[in-house]
């Protein structure tokens, strides 16, 4: 660290500008001078490369944050990561294209449980309802998204979801599980999830019971089952309650 600060600044920073986010960010982590030191060249760098694409950064430090290097390093990361284009649960997989159009194959019935096989209507999100099992032997445009652009996709054994390029999320498949619509009703096309109005939504994971969704903000929220405590405690639920629609978990803002 010694060398590195002997360098001049300028030339410091350029170096620094140039690193990837996790080597820059363990770069930091080695010296309290560059992590959290006022007007650091690491935060130099990372506005640096802010400015350079167009993005802002906000005047105040959002609260709760220690200081300006992890608050940036925060925000490269959840940009450069994403969602994932693709998943795969135990009878189904989702697909997204190059140009952003949603796609499903596979079958709508649980299998986890040899000899019970269980019908999940829904879960490819054709429309078809009732106990019939439709199965999709190759990728399957979703006739109810082919004006939405679509970034992700994440799945379980009884829930479909997808984020768009805006971040919105929708969700679809049998009644049961809680797809965050504040209900238990069977949803065979993809539904806007109401509950993430003005949420822009960076990532999705779906379990087998709940589900979870991360803003671009890093504010996380859950919803669905919590008999096994899939979620924490402390959303203002009873500790066996589902939670029927996104609740924000603040113990994560602490």
């Amino acid at each position: 660290a010694a060398r590195m600060l002997a360098l001049p600044r300028d030339l410091l920073v350029q170096i620094l500008h140039w690193l990837p986010t996790h080597d820059l960010g363990c770069f930091a982590a080695t010296c309290r001078l560059f992590y959290l030191w006022r007007a650091s060249p690491v935060e130099e760098a990372l506005r640096l490369r802010v400015s350079e694409c167009g993005r802002r950064v906000p005047r105040v430090l959002p609260q709760k944050v220690l200081g300006w290097v992890p608050y940036l390093l925060r925000r490269e990361w959840l940009t450069a990561a994403g969602q994932a284009p693709l998943a795969a649960a135990t009878t189904h997989s989702l697909f997204v294209d190059a140009s952003g159009k949603l796609l499903a194959c596979g079958f709508e019935e649980d299998e986890s449980e040899p000899g019970e096989e269980l019908p999940c209507p829904g879960l490819l999100g054709q429309g078809q309802t009732g106990d019939d099992v439709l199965e999709l032997a190759v990728p399957t445009p979703l006739e109810s998204m082919q004006q939405v652009s679509v970034r992700g996709v994440a799945a379980s054994e009884f829930c479909s979801m997808a984020v768009t390029e805006d971040g919105r999320v929708y969700s679809w498949g049998p009644a049961v599980v809680c797809l965050g619509h504040g209900d238990w009703e069977e949803q065979c096309v993809p539904r806007l999830i109401a509950g993430l109005n003005g949420v822009r939504v960076h990532h999705l994971a779906a379990g087998a019971w709940h589900s979870a969704a991360l803003s671009d903000r890093g504010e996380l929220f859950t919803w669905g089952g919590r008999g096994q405590g899939q979620m924490p405690l402390g959303l203002g639920f009873p500790a066996m309650e589902p939670v029927l629609s996104p609740t924000k978990v603040d113990w994560f803002q602490e």
